[in-house]
């Protein structure tokens, strides 16, 4: 099924969701996938559009998460988001993994997913973001984690990859 056909049916099917019990969780699959504008569309569907909590998890059920789209970055630009991982979710071409996009956000967690991208696995390079998390993910990239504000943000795991560049900065 091509991605044009998925997304109108979640939006056909969208009215009949709301009514579920978790409707700020959204299980994504890599064939729902081409680009990170994907991603970031079902974050905004879990949250509906940073009006509340979301969940967005990446079932790797059915195989990686391999961009073919120009972007290849997901931005993350609401408060309140978990992204995490079921099945040992692979994002692969990247360019960033985990871009903050906007200049505040707060309670975000990024967890259990592997990166392998060309630049920064997670990056927040400017603004005031608060209550970050990022555990437990693997990151193969030229820095694997660049923070720029850290103020109560935690990053837990190590990355089994040694050539992997870690980067924590204060400003």
């Amino acid at each position: 099924m091509n991605k044009l056909v998925l997304v109108l049916l979640s939006l056909l099917l969208l009215p009949f969701l709301s009514g579920m019990d978790n409707p700020d969780t959204v299980i994504v699959t890599a064939a729902q996938v081409d680009g990170a504008n994907d991603i970031e569309y079902f974050i905004e569907i879990a949250t509906d559009n940073g009006t509340r909590p979301g969940t967005v998890i990446l079932d790797s059920s059915e195989g990686p998460f391999v961009y073919t789209d120009e972007d290849r970055s997901i931005n993350i630009y609401y408060s309140n988001v978990t992204l995490r991982s079921e099945n040992g979710a692979l994002i692969a071409n990247c360019a960033d993994g985990i871009f903050f996009d906007n200049f505040t956000t707060e309670s975000v967690t990024i967890e259990g997913i592997s990166f392998v991208c060309d630049q920064v696995g997670v990056s927040i390079p400017w603004g005031q973001h608060s209550k970050v998390s990022i555990k437990n993910n693997i990151i193969v990239g030229f820095i694997g984690v660049l923070l720029n504000q850290i103020h109560g943000n935690r990053v837990v795991g190590k990355s089994p990859n040694t050539s992997a560049k870690s980067s924590l900065r204060r400003p």
